[in-house]
């Protein structure tokens, strides 16, 4: 298993299980998420739903090595359905955090890129480890996300949101912290006691009160557009971009030759 669900009293606690692969998701993974949060949701003791990653990070997104062995196939159906089964699995991960009544905690313990600052997004409050580093890179090989650019602007701003997405920069966690996309940042000794003792500090709110403010305060949310995710997924780019990827050279981008 990928992902890793502990019910523990008012908390769930759920692991992103792949420390040699950086956490990344393969679809499968996606799902595993979407379940385990469903689970989570349907407990009714628990009250808080904590997400943290082990090893040095906390997620870096899809799995390039699943979506490079379908391009490698040159199997076009093949790849439809891997990236279908992408689009929909984390579509369906994503809108369980954001639909979720539970409050949902994550615990930044490391490298937060692409997908991983997806889930961020979807989190309710975070607590980043001084040491993690963000960054949105799908553009560096050629794949579209849909849920960051739905979720970015609204959480740091138009301005810093474009910087990310059209840059691919590779940010700090006090930067992360000063544009608001985390809420707070500590050090690594005091890591897991900070993500405790915000944990704690949910507990003593009504659970029904914090399921209310947060629907109210989600329901202004861009919709997730999944076809971007299918019409980028499968376009010249991301076939060069992942392959380049693979091969650790540099992409010769097919719509710029013909742009």
């Amino acid at each position: 298993m990928s992902i890793q669900l502990e019910l523990d009293g008012p908390i769930a606690r759920i692991t992103l299980a792949r420390p040699e692969a950086l956490n990344a998701f393969t679809y499968q993974a996606y799902g595993e998420l979407a379940d385990a949060v469903i689970q989570a949701n349907a407990a009714p003791r628990v009250s808080v739903i904590v997400i943290k990653g082990t090893g040095r990070a906390f997620s870096t997104g899809g799995d390039l090595k699943q979506i490079n062995d379908a391009f490698l196939a040159n199997d076009r159906q093949r790849i439809a359905e891997v990236t279908q089964l992408f689009a929909t699995n984390s579509l369906r991960a994503f809108t369980s955090l954001e639909s979720s009544p539970k409050t949902i905690v994550g615990a930044i313990n490391g490298t937060c890129e692409a997908g991983g600052v997806g889930l961020l997004l979807c989190t309710d409050l975070s607590v980043a480890v001084r040491s993690a580093v963000f960054r949105v890179p799908e553009g560096l090989v050629g794949l579209a996300d849909p849920f960051i650019p739905a979720r970015l602007p609204a959480r740091v701003g138009i301005a810093a949101a474009k910087r990310l997405l059209l840059t691919a920069e590779r940010i700090d966690a006090d930067s992360a912290l000063e544009m608001g996309l985390v809420n707070e940042v500590c050090e690594a000794e005091d890591f897991d006691r900070r993500v405790e003792e915000l944990v704690a500090d949910l507990l003593e709110i009504s659970p029904a009160t914090r399921h209310l403010y947060k629907r109210v305060v989600n329901v202004a949310q861009l919709p997730f557009d999944a076809d971007i995710m299918l019409r980028g997924n499968m376009g010249a780019d991301a076939q060069e971009g992942v392959a380049a990827f693979a091969a650790r050279k540099k992409p010769d981008w097919p719509s710029a030759r013909s742009s």
